[in-house]
């Protein structure tokens, strides 16, 4: 199996309906690798992002929303009632573009 196809069966943790811009390129899929961040994330901020959570776009204003069941969105300031991921998230990320390449991560 390709890598492509294994982050897009197993590793997507956001997929978007519509494509949104980050660093320049189209977002179709991303794995946020909550696993990954140090210090470790407790279990209990876990729990809440992953119903939900602001992500401050790395290259523009503005943020990215998810919510657990719909789609995300460009907004331009936070959700009231959600919490921030670190700013760094994006180098955490794993991304899948719309012509298929794929943005490793930094850390």
């Amino acid at each position: 199996m390709s890598f492509k196809n294994y982050v897009l069966r197993e590793m997507a943790h956001i997929q978007m309906k519509t494509p949104i811009e980050i660093g320049g390129k189209n977002v179709t899929f991303i794995d946020m690798r909550f696993e990954k961040y140090m210090p470790p994330v407790s279990n209990q901020l876990l729990a809440k992002w992953l119903s939900g959570f602001n992500a401050q776009l790395p290259d523009r204003s503005g943020f990215l929303f998810f919510r657990h069941g719909k789609s995300p969105e460009v907004v331009p300031t936070p959700v009231d009632g959600f919490q921030s991921v670190p700013n760094e998230w994006w180098d955490y990320a794993i991304a899948v573009y719309d012509d298929g390449s794929i943005k490793e991560p930094k850390k």
